[in-house]
This record gives structure tokens, sequence and C-alpha cells, in this order.
């Protein structure tokens, strides 16, 4: 298990430079070297770190904030919806219970633009 550490250990000092991140070909290129550096008694101590960080890896990527920051939704107005869907805004509020992206904040209706996107797709494919 000691070797696993340096080998790791030897991983992160050569992929961690301050000046330039490392890319997916450089720890690649190195973990492959930490491989072949370890005895094979080792080997299944490294499968259990590279399990523990492909777990860590996965839970970054589905992290729901990672999403949300990336694509912020933001909510529209009657006015705003009806200028991109091309109906009147009169149409809008009449039918607002059969147009599944509006939702009533406190007196306005107001519509999520990412659902509003997801809706004018569907739209266009039929």
């Amino acid at each position: 298990m000691a070797n696993v550490v340096k080998g790791a250990q030897a991983l992160y000092t050569r992929t961690t430079r301050p000046e330039t991140p490392a890319t997916l070909r450089e720890v690649e290129g190195h973990l492959a070297e930490v491989v072949s550096m370890l005895e094979l008694e080792d080997l299944p101590a490294l499968a259990g770190v590279l399990e523990v960080t492909r777990v860590q890896i996965f839970s970054r990527i589905t992290r729901p904030e990672s999403r949300v920051a990336a694509d912020p939704d933001r909510l529209l107005t009657v006015e705003q919806v009806a200028e991109r869907t091309g109906f009147s805004a009169d149409y809008v509020y009449r039918h607002r219970r059969a147009l599944p992206f509006l939702r009533k904040v406190g007196r306005s209706i107001r519509a999520s633009e990412r659902e509003l996107s997801r809706w004018l797709s569907t739209r266009r494919q039929l």
C-alpha cells in the first residue's frame, strides 16, 4: 500500500504545476507510468484508489449546481413568451393552463426560459 501512495504522490506532483494545469493526456501518461512502477501485489490497492477517484469524478459531473452555473434559468414575462412563440400576449394569458412552461409567481405569470426552449424544440420537430 505504501508503494501505491508513493506512486499516487508522484503522479500528483508531476501533474500539478502551478503555471500549467495538467492535461488529460499528461494524466494518462503518468498513470500508465505509476501502474508500471508498482509491484503486482499493490495493483488491487491502486484499483481501489482509482474507484474512489471515479466516484468523485461522477459526483462532480452530476452535481446539479455545476449544470445550473453553466446554464442559469430566467423567468420570462408573458410579453417575452409571446415574442418567442409568435403567439399574442392575450393568447398566452388565455391558454396559460395548457402551456406547461408557464407558472404563476405572485400575481404575475412567468415562464421558465429553459422549459420554454425545450417546449419549442419539441414543437418544431412535429
